[in-house]
């Protein structure tokens, strides 16, 4: 591994933000809360559990998508 100064440390660290602008997505608590209602959606047969936990992690994707997005990183 490579042994950086403190110079360089704060070039590297800088890059992190350099690209990166927040936003408010328009319209956000209400997507949230329709995704948040979303989450606990099935399909309605037992024996899909795996159907039933890929719609859950999808949900759960998307919702992390609004805030990684709204964080900058759209």
């Amino acid at each position: 591994m490579i042994k950086l100064n403190d110079f360089e440390k704060s070039i590297v660290e800088s890059m992190r933000y350099e690209n990166k602008k927040q936003v408010t997505l328009p319209g956000r608590d209400k997507i949230l809360i329709n995704l948040h209602s979303l989450k606990f959606m099935t399909t309605g047969q037992a024996n899909q559990l795996f159907c039933n936990t890929f719609l859950s992690e999808i949900v759960q994707l998307l919702i992390n998508s609004v805030f990684l997005y709204e964080d900058g990183f759209g």
